[in-house]
């Protein structure tokens, strides 16, 4: 995979110099990309200040920087937009492979601070084909929290087999996009290439961050919808049994959501697809990325670097052990790693290895080798241990080049988000054609 060039000084704290927007910012972000563009490299230094001009420099210019971006995105097109954040104005792109997001720090002078590309918009689907069929429905119509859905069907009449898709943490839309990659849509589609139907859904924190701020529990965020995607599979004649597949945080609901589902389903509930997910408890991933975040942070600058920067990893590392004791309080109004306490209290009160043994139904658990956010022995072999010795019919994939986006990347991983941000990028098809292979022999 092309390392993509995500330039940012003293870990982020370089876009807090524009703290106050300002008139002209946007204007201002927009030029310099298009100076870029144009190969106007000495315009853009005259208009850089000093910390940026000397880091640019170390990297090999602005010719340099401005080259790792379009090998990995193609040609620059043109600037579509620009949204002032405050902390950065964000600068939409248009490239010949994606679409892109450029954050530029403005300092209050008007001068550039920093340039980082945050995010990829993908491109209209290329994959498209019309052997399939969607529609859109919508769960509690008229509601204060209704919420859009996607039905995907193959070709023909039916009754195929569906598949439930849950994503994971945070605010999710339907495709679960991110990074220019939507591993859902690839999902549902290449599923029904093969015969099987989907539902995808906007999460509710996606739809509705308001409501689930008042009321942030696991029957807000992901049990209302999968029920509800449950009844408009069961109520489609068009349907035979339906699996439920979670990816990442919804693979490590998986077991409880299908706990949930049993009562309601007629006896259709087929089986569960658990993708990057893990038997461990959502704290005790977020505490290893944590301590990974701050080893990789004191192996990637030198101890200079962080003290001209203000980083103090010992501090750090201490309030992050100060974190974890905050377990024998969890029912409290505090947050406990980012999440309100009582919303990790919530998620441990079900232990997903046990919930899957008592629920009995098969499951189909993969992961991508190159996974760092959900650690192989975190996720597959964390679940061989938690289910050795039970009578569950259990099928274990290890993908040796897929990464928790699902796709395949080539080298070693970068334990960023450089690793997603492989513009055209689709699921693994070796992924795919595996769940229906397993999915046809159950249903």
């Amino acid at each position: 995979m092309k390392r993509i060039f995500l330039f940012l000084l003293a870990l982020g704290l370089v876009l807090s110099a524009a703290a106050s927007a300002e008139e002209g910012r946007a204007d201002f972000a927009v030029s310099m990309i298009e100076a870029l563009a144009a190969g106007k490299y000495d315009t853009v230094e005259a208009a850089s200040d000093p910390a940026l001009i000397q880091a640019v420099a170390q990297s090999g210019g602005y010719a340099s920087v401005w080259a790792q971006i379009t090998s990995a995105l193609g040609t620059f097109v043109e600037c579509t937009g620009a949204e002032d954040s405050g902390d950065a104005v964000l600068v939409y792109c248009d490239f010949a492979q994606t679409g892109a997001v450029l954050s530029v720090g403005v300092t209050q002078e008007m001068r550039l601070s920093g340039l980082i590309l945050s995010d990829l918009l993908p491109h209209e689907d290329a994959q498209e084909d019309g052997s399939y069929v969607e529609e859109d429905v919508i769960f509690r119509s008229g509601e204060e929290d209704e919420t859009g859905a996607t039905l995907t069907f193959p070709k023909g009449d039916g009754p195929f087999p569906a598949v439930l898709l849950v994503p994971g943490s945070g605010a999710a839309d339907r495709d679960a996009s991110a990074y220019g990659l939507t591993p859902f849509r690839d999902l549902a589609r290449g599923l029904a290439r093969r015969g099987i139907a989907s539902i995808r859904y906007d999460k509710y924190s996606y739809a509705h961050p308001e409501l689930l701020q008042a009321d942030c529990t696991i029957e807000r965020e992901y049990l209302l919808d999968t029920r509800a995607a449950l009844d408009a599979l069961l109520s489609d004649s068009r349907i035979s049994r339906v699996f439920v597949l979670g990816h990442s945080q919804g693979a490590m609901l998986g077991p409880r959501i299908l706990e949930d589902l049993l009562p309601h389903a007629d006896g259709r509930l087929a089986g569960g697809i658990l993708l990057a997910g893990t038997p461990k408890h959502l704290w005790e991933i977020q505490y290893r990325q944590n301590l990974d975040l701050l080893d990789l942070t004191e192996k990637t600058y030198s101890p200079e670097q962080l003290a001209e920067m203000g980083v103090d990893l010992d501090a750090q590392r201490a309030q992050l052990e100060a974190e974890v004791q905050k377990i024998d309080c969890l029912e409290t109004e505090e947050t406990f790693f980012g999440l309100p306490a009582s919303y990790q209290a919530d998620e441990m009160r079900v232990d997903a290895a046990q919930a899957a043994i008592e629920n009995g139904l098969p499951l189909w658990i993969g992961q991508g080798a190159k996974d760092w956010q959900v650690l192989p022995e975190e996720g597959l072999e964390a679940w061989k241990g938690a289910l050795a010795g039970s009578d569950l019919d259990v099928s274990y994939h290890l993908y040796p080049d897929m990464n928790h986006l699902l796709i395949d990347m080539e080298g070693e991983p970068t334990y960023s988000v450089e690793d997603y941000l492989v513009p055209g990028a689709h699921v693994d098809e070796n992924l795919i054609e595996d769940l229906a292979i397993w999915i046809f022999s159950v249903a």
